[in-house]
C-alpha cells in the first residue's frame, strides 16, 4: 500500500472527503482501506495521463 510522499497528501485528501460512515469502515478494515487507497492511486494515474496527453497534444499543435 506504499504510494509515495508525493501521492500521500492527495490520497489522504480524497479519503477525508468521503462520508464519515465510509471512513469508519476503512478504519476498521485494513483490506478495505488498501483497496480504496489503490483505487485513489489509479484515479491519480489516470488524471496524470490525461494531463500529460493534453500537454503533448498542445505542444504538437504549437509546432504545426
Amino acid at each position: 500500500m506504499f504510494v509515495g510522499k508525493e501521492r500521500a497528501p492527495k490520497i489522504t485528501g480524497m479519503l477525508i472527503e468521503l462520508p464519515v460512515d465510509q471512513i469508519k469502515q476503512y478504519m476498521n478494515s485494513l483490506d478495505a482501506l488498501q483497496s480504496k487507497v489503490n483505487e485513489a492511486s489509479e484515479l491519480i494515474d489516470q488524471a496524470e495521463k490525461v494531463a500529460k496527453d493534453a500537454k503533448e497534444q498542445q505542444n504538437a499543435q504549437k509546432k504545426s
